[in-house]
């Protein structure tokens, strides 16, 4: 039996064309370039939810501490600061808090790193104390 060229052509591109619909190497490669970053960027505001709501947690503990010492007599400033982890950033410790006795502290939340800080995001924690 002879075949003609134009029929051994027909073939030869119906199985390519077969065998590349089934073909999905790389697929997978691509699917994870993609999925990577979006992982990282959750991760990424996964952290910074944890140190900002750890900042907070530290500062009002801080705040507490300094009025505990200020109303004892030590120094409130010197109580808030050992107070707080290493990687918070106290930016002031103030009793300013009109007629009422208080310790105000004000620490950075640190942005992405425990080590990058911004002076424009900031925690203020305020702890009342009677007096003596």
């Amino acid at each position: 039996m002879i075949s003609s060229p134009s029929s051994s052509k027909s073939i030869s591109l119906r199985c390519l064309s077969r065998r590349l619909s089934r073909d999905e190497r790389g697929v997978l490669d691509i699917e994870l370039v993609g999925f990577i970053p979006i992982l990282v960027l959750i991760l990424l505001f996964l952290l910074q939810g944890f140190l900002a709501v750890s900042t907070v947690t530290s500062t009002s503990a801080a705040a507490r501490d300094g009025a505990r010492a200020a109303m004892l007599g030590p120094s409130a400033t010197a109580a808030a600061e050992k107070s707080l982890p290493d990687w918070v950033t106290l930016q002031s410790v103030t009793d300013e808090c009109g007629p009422q006795h208080c310790i105000q502290v004000k620490a950075r939340v640190p942005i992405g790193l425990p080590a990058f800080t911004t002076k424009h995001v900031t925690v203020t924690k305020t702890a009342y104390f009677p007096e003596n």
